[in-house]
């Protein structure tokens, strides 16, 4: 088959590689399986300040209302003040864990949503647009002695001339794709 030995994690890249080589165009197919391959989830983008917000609670200093800066604690220099000074630490460290332990719970969630969204919209580019069904089409012919090994021997025997004629074109237009390309450069 055209996945066999291939790491389940590689299997997309490797099926835009089938359609690339396909000898007949399957322009939507690749588009989608593209879209998927290059979706990035750029982490510490979106998480930093979400996580840096909850670790504000531990600054020995905080702003008022009116932006003046004032001290969280002021403690006496005496046994009771250190052990005030340490439960005041132990309180906020314990709440800022806390917070932060909730946006990581709702970054998770996020990344979920992401990942679902991208996986529908792959779906509907895959399998639900108008051309789809056309393009499935073209990849089966183009790969059917690999999908479907011995059913086709005699008529391509008999069709040997047109498929090495489909494989040239194929080529063909591959190469004036890319002087497209250079030209619209």
């Amino acid at each position: 088959m055209l996945f066999d030995g291939i790491n389940d994690d590689k299997i997309l890249l490797c099926f835009a590689g089938v359609l690339e080589k396909s000898v007949e165009r399957c322009p939507i197919l690749l588009k989608a399986v593209n879209s998927l391959l290059n979706l990035e989830i750029k982490y510490m983008a979106h998480m930093h300040p979400r996580v840096r917000k909850c670790l504000d609670s531990l600054r020995h200093e905080i702003k008022d209302s009116s932006g003046k800066v004032l001290s969280q604690i002021n403690v006496q220099i005496t046994k009771e003040g250190a052990e005030d000074l340490f439960n005041f630490l132990k309180h906020r460290a314990t709440q800022a864990a806390y917070e932060t332990k909730k946006e990581l719970f709702k970054e998770a969630s996020f990344i979920n949503l992401i990942l679902h969204s991208a996986c529908e919209q792959f779906e509907d580019s895959l399998i639900r647009s108008g051309d789809s069904k056309k393009e499935f089409k073209r990849f089966a012919r183009s790969y059917k002695d690999l999908l479907w090994p011995d059913i086709f021997k005699t008529i391509d025997s008999q069709n040997a001339y047109i498929k090495e004629l489909a494989k040239r074109f194929g080529s063909v237009i591959n190469i004036l794709d890319k002087i497209e390309e250079v030209n619209n450069v």
